[in-house]
């Protein structure tokens, strides 16, 4: 007795080895072409990356020298008027001394 699974149909035909080589032709150049993209890309972006890293570095430090710059000011300022205010309290007590 014939088993029923197995059938007398052909094995499917292989995909033709030139289509095949073609595609795979194909495939290598478009990953040379999406390699070379990507380096291009990561020659452009490099430098900007790094330049950044720079200028952060710098505008932390502009910052910190502008933090520094507003205490002394205000340091200074607190001092100006610490200073007139004893100038004042001078006058006035030289003019309460020549009031008769």
């Amino acid at each position: 007795m014939a088993h029923a699974s197995r059938s007398k149909r052909p094995p499917a035909a292989p995909l033709c080895s030139a289509s095949m080589t073609r595609a795979v032709q194909d495939i290598r150049v478009l990953l040379k072409m999406e390699r070379s993209i990507l380096h291009a890309v990561e020659m452009a972006v490099a430098p900007i990356i790094s330049s950044l890293a720079s200028m952060e570095k710098k505008l932390e430090k502009i910052e910190s020298m502008q933090l520094e710059l507003k205490k002394a000011n205000d340091e200074g300022r607190k001092d100006i008027m610490q200073r007139i205010a004893d100038v004042e309290g001078d006058v006035v007590q030289k003019l309460e001394e020549m009031a008769p």
